[in-house]
């Protein structure tokens, strides 16, 4: 039946919770291509029949159904085709914006290579932006010893208060502050932080913030 793996496509992503990335369905992608190729030349073959001479009106009329029909369901797999890979593509946007730069390999894992090259595109074009925005008027922004990075990613929401409680979940190690200073994040430490310093680390599951 036309459109069964269309469809079991978007049914995987509404099953996945908002913030997980199933692994990416080649076979499935590449079967709903197949498929589509084989609805092309079938309508391509009745379309000689139909121009065909003497060919009888109602056998017309049923040629006419059948490609209408055969019309319908590769539209329908287009559409779900283009909204699968769309949703995947805002799935990884929103990774960069939580996670940073850098993709955990739990979730590298599920991806195709289409959509690690789009990730790093856009990781990149991301961290320029942010770059240009932050350029002050001295800055020689060949310099690598000289770079100020304006982090977007940072004030997602209106910071309520400036410092906040948080507890290690892990034995990070030492951690550089935006000052130069090293704290040592132990496992089950507690510690007042800027949040500033601390919303990337609580994004990744480092730091907890206790409330």
């Amino acid at each position: 039946m036309f459109g069964q793996r269309a469809a079991e496509l978007i049914r995987e992503l509404e099953r996945a919770s908002d913030d997980a990335l199933p692994p990416y369905k080649a076979e499935s992608v590449r079967g709903i291509c197949e498929e589509m190729q084989g609805i092309f030349e079938a309508n391509c073959r009745d379309r000689v029949n139909l121009d065909a001479d003497g060919i009888e009106q109602a056998t017309a009329v049923k040629i006419q159904h059948a490609m209408h029909f055969r019309d319908t369901a590769m539209s329908r797999n287009k559409r779900c085709l283009i909204a699968y890979h769309y949703n995947r593509m805002e799935r990884l946007r929103n990774l960069r914006w939580s996670l940073g730069g850098i993709i955990p390999t739990a979730i590298r894992q599920t991806l195709s290579e289409k959509e690690t090259e789009w990730f790093s595109n856009y990781s990149k074009a991301l961290t320029n932006y942010m770059m240009d925005v932050a350029e002050l008027p001295d800055q020689d922004p060949a310099d690598p010893q000289d770079p100020v990075v304006l982090d977007l990613t940072v004030h997602q929401r209106p910071p309520k208060e400036y410092f906040i409680d948080v507890k290690v979940l892990v034995d990070y190690g030492n951690y550089e502050t935006q000052d130069g200073e090293t704290i040592f994040l132990k496992k089950h430490m507690r510690l007042c932080m800027a949040r500033t310093e601390c919303e990337h680390l609580i994004r990744q599951g480092i730091l907890q913030h206790v409330q």
